[in-house]
């Protein structure tokens, strides 16, 4: 910021040199011929031996750790083990600084924006929600589930051609509709749900579907406990 171009690489420190033996660690990037840049990494792994000698540990996360732990939970892709949604820092605080500011520095009012590089990147959004449970209770959670299963069960019947419709329903005052045998009869269905309780009268409508020869039943029965 002060040199501009002319002090785009820096030369890393020889000593002292400290392992990537942790997690939480942040490491400058050695460019070739160690020379280091602007890139930086945080360490999410424990003994990495295979960075040391060649990077340059130069701090160390000392609170927030829970945050960072979150980075190997991420969906990432087979090739460079990148995640599937960018992952970014969005803003920056000085908390302390006991350093004196160099002559010619220009300490900008504000967060750089987004690159046209970062625009253009063909993953998901970091502001982008994938979890679509985020602020529902767990009743609700569940209610979802269950309603995205009786979908995903409609169409499947639509598909094998149970049922015209994915989205058909019974009318209000039907209890279920089912697939039964022909020879289904009122004495069968009194011993299947006569383990639920006092059955007052099955009723059965015979119904034809123009889009399937067999034979499909609407059973209306009253259960009490």
């Amino acid at each position: 910021m002060v040199l501009g171009e002319k002090a785009r690489y820096y030369e890393a420190e020889q000593m002292p040199k400290i392992k990537h033996d942790r997690v939480g660690l942040l490491s400058m990037v050695n460019c070739g011929d160690n020379m280091l840049g602007s890139q930086f990494f945080i360490t999410l792994g424990r003994n990495l031996q295979s960075l040391d000698g060649e990077h340059c540990v130069f701090g160390e996360i000392v609170e927030g750790i829970d945050v960072i732990l979150k980075f190997n939970q991420a969906i990432c892709d087979d090739v460079g083990h990148r995640p599937l949604q960018d992952i970014r820092i969005s803003h920056t605080v000085i908390l302390e600084d006991p350093y004196d500011d160099p002559k010619g520095l220009e300490i900008p009012d504000r967060s750089p924006g987004p690159t046209e590089e970062c625009l253009k990147s063909d993953r998901i959004g970091a502001d982008e929600a994938i979890d679509d449970t985020v602020g529902m209770t767990e009743e609700e959670i569940i209610e979802m589930r269950k309603n995205k299963e009786a979908k995903a069960a409609a169409t499947i019947l639509e598909i094998v051609g149970d049922i015209p419709d994915a989205d058909i329903a019974p009318p209000e005052n039907v209890l279920f509709v089912c697939k039964l045998h022909p020879d289904t009869s009122d004495d069968d269905l009194e011993i299947i749900f006569g383990r639920f309780g006092q059955i007052i009268g099955p009723v059965i409508h015979f119904n034809m579907l123009s889009l399937n020869t067999l034979i499909v039943k609407a059973v209306k029965m009253h259960i009490s406990r």
